[in-house]
Protein backbone atom coordinates (compact mmCIF):
# COMPACT_ATOMS: atom_id res chain seq x y z
CA UNK A 1 0.00 0.00 0.00
CA UNK A 2 1.23 3.28 -0.64
CA UNK A 3 1.25 6.57 0.68
CA UNK A 4 2.44 10.40 0.26
CA UNK A 5 6.27 10.27 1.09
CA UNK A 6 5.70 13.25 3.33
CA UNK A 7 3.24 11.14 5.35
CA UNK A 8 5.49 7.74 5.41
CA UNK A 9 7.97 9.93 6.93
CA UNK A 10 5.91 11.47 9.64
CA UNK A 11 5.19 7.79 10.87
CA UNK A 12 9.04 7.88 11.55
CA UNK A 13 8.79 4.13 10.17
CA UNK A 14 9.70 2.21 7.34
CA UNK A 15 7.87 -0.78 8.20
CA UNK A 16 5.42 -2.10 5.43
CA UNK A 17 2.38 -0.40 5.24
CA UNK A 18 -0.30 -3.22 6.46
CA UNK A 19 -3.45 -0.36 5.56
CA UNK A 20 -3.83 3.43 5.26
CA UNK A 21 -7.07 5.82 4.60
CA UNK A 22 -7.24 8.98 4.36
CA UNK A 23 -9.79 10.81 7.30
CA UNK A 24 -10.43 13.72 9.75
CA UNK A 25 -9.04 13.79 13.38
CA UNK A 26 -10.63 16.61 15.35
CA UNK A 27 -11.27 18.94 12.56
CA UNK A 28 -7.85 18.10 10.86
CA UNK A 29 -7.17 16.16 7.42
CA UNK A 30 -4.87 13.37 8.04
CA UNK A 31 -3.68 9.82 7.36
CA UNK A 32 -4.06 6.84 9.28
CA UNK A 33 -1.07 4.25 8.66
CA UNK A 34 -0.64 0.91 10.42
CA UNK A 35 2.90 -1.61 10.39
CA UNK A 36 3.45 -4.31 12.28
CA UNK A 37 4.58 -3.13 15.61
CA UNK A 38 8.65 -3.29 15.49
CA UNK A 39 8.62 -4.98 19.21
CA UNK A 40 6.20 -7.21 19.16
CA UNK A 41 4.83 -9.17 16.23
CA UNK A 42 1.51 -10.51 18.06
CA UNK A 43 0.62 -6.24 17.57
CA UNK A 44 0.43 -3.46 14.74
CA UNK A 45 1.21 0.39 15.42
CA UNK A 46 -1.36 2.97 14.21
CA UNK A 47 -0.02 6.73 13.01
CA UNK A 48 -2.06 9.46 13.05
CA UNK A 49 -0.15 12.08 10.53
CA UNK A 50 -1.44 15.79 9.24
CA UNK A 51 -2.14 15.76 5.33
CA UNK A 52 -1.06 19.46 5.07
CA UNK A 53 2.12 17.99 4.07
CA UNK A 54 0.44 16.40 0.75
CA UNK A 55 -1.48 19.42 -0.70
CA UNK A 56 1.93 21.64 -0.21
CA UNK A 57 3.65 19.04 -2.03
CA UNK A 58 6.87 19.26 0.11
CA UNK A 59 9.36 16.78 1.15
CA UNK A 60 8.91 17.89 5.01
CA UNK A 61 7.25 15.11 7.25
CA UNK A 62 3.50 15.15 8.27
CA UNK A 63 2.95 16.33 11.91
CA UNK A 64 2.77 13.31 13.49
CA UNK A 65 -0.65 13.24 15.42
CA UNK A 66 -1.24 9.71 17.36
CA UNK A 67 0.57 6.48 17.62
CA UNK A 68 -0.71 3.68 19.51
CA UNK A 69 -0.25 -0.09 19.42
CA UNK A 70 -2.99 -2.19 19.28
CA UNK A 71 -3.28 -5.90 19.67
CA UNK A 72 -3.84 -7.95 15.78
CA UNK A 73 -6.72 -9.48 15.58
Amino acid sequence: MQVPDCIQKGTGSTATILAAQQGTYKGTAVYLVVVPDASDSTKVTAYIVEAACVKQASATPGKLLLTHSYARS
